[in-house]
């Protein structure tokens, strides 16, 4: 597949495995930036994260068009190598909830929607402002799964 569109060149949208011999080429030099140490049992990640916290990789090799051309996630290229293709509309969930391990049975594929339910806020009992999250004062959008703490929505349209 060319990263031509109408005499432009394009880039795809997420990082797939289109070509998985280009893939492969950089498997090696992928696993050598990763700590298998770690006492928790995690691989983690041990070059640059993101302020996000994740692993981030940028191999760029080629004439552009393949998967080593791409800037990547960590956990997501970890992934990628040893389990295949992530689909459009799944995310890869941390078990270990360490956002640097690039352990694939650390990782999960999860659809989008649940991933934002189960992303860790889910195990906090009080908002940022310490209202608790019980059922009284909490709002949990349907569409998302993120909860919302309705004492601090009710300050927020005081103040405003």
């Amino acid at each position: 597949m060319s990263p031509q569109a109408n005499g432009r060149r394009t880039s795809p949208a997420k990082p797939s495995p289109h070509n998985p011999l280009r893939l492969m080429d950089i498997a090696d030099e992928f696993w050598s930036r990763v700590d298998f140490t770690n006492p928790a049992g995690c691989w983690l990640w041990k070059q640059s994260t993101g302020s996000h916290g994740y692993g981030q990789w940028w191999p760029h090799r080629g004439s552009g068009e393949g998967v080593a051309d791409q800037n990547w996630l960590a956990h997501r290229l970890a992934w990628t190598l040893v389990l295949g293709t992530i689909p459009d509309d799944m995310t890869i969930d941390h078990l270990c909830y360490e956002r640097r391990c690039v352990r694939p049975d650390h990782l999960r594929l999860l659809p989008n929607v649940e991933n934002a339910r189960d992303n860790g806020a889910s195990r906090r009992t009080h908002c940022p402002h310490g209202h608790p999250y019980d059922e009284a004062n909490t709002y949990v959008n349907p569409a998302t799964g993120h909860r919302r703490c309705r004492q601090c929505a009710r300050d927020r349209r005081k103040a405003a």
